[in-house]
């Protein structure tokens, strides 16, 4: 995994910086990154940018849906990294004196999710993410068996 930053500038007394950090789909072809990376419903994502105080987006090669028949230059043209290797841009803005400790904060959320565990049967993380999404779709599907049906309004009955 290698991080290297992009830009790093002060305008009008806000810190803008940025670092690139790449993801090994090359090495392992067969690995869900962006699953990982994202988590149950982005969660994973969402909470680790809640964490470090940084943006962090998902870009290059994969890092898109496309759909068959679509036009590639077309696409290109909105998003020319697709043609770049598969990497996470992370974004921070604010105060300069937490520039350092929002950066490293990122850097040290992301690094071990870009480690395929050797054994996918014991991965503790993927559990908690399935856990995770078993639990959303319990909340959020009022069919299941747990949900709590409440009798129809009077003023819909025949």
């Amino acid at each position: 995994v290698e991080v290297t930053m992009l830009t790093d500038e002060i305008i009008k007394g806000q810190c803008k910086a940025s670092m690139k950090i790449t993801i090994p789909s090359e090495l392992y072809p067969s690995y869900n990154f962006i699953g990982r990376l994202l988590g149950p419903r982005g969660k994973t994502l969402q909470e680790m940018q809640k964490e470090s105080g940084c943006r962090m987006v998902i870009k290059g090669k994969g890092s898109l849906k496309t759909r068959p028949g679509q036009d590639m230059d077309e696409l290109r043209k909105m998003h020319p990294h697709i043609d770049e290797p598969l990497h996470l841009v992370v974004d921070y803005v604010g105060n300069p004196s937490h520039k350092a400790d929002c950066l490293r904060m990122a850097e040290l959320k992301v690094v071990p999710l870009l480690c395929p565990p050797q054994d996918s049967s014991h991965d503790a993380f993927k559990q908690k993410q399935l856990a995770e999404l078993a639990e959303l779709k319990g909340k959020t599907y009022p069919h299941n068996s747990t949900a709590r049906t409440e009798p129809a309004p009077s003023h819909y009955a025949p």
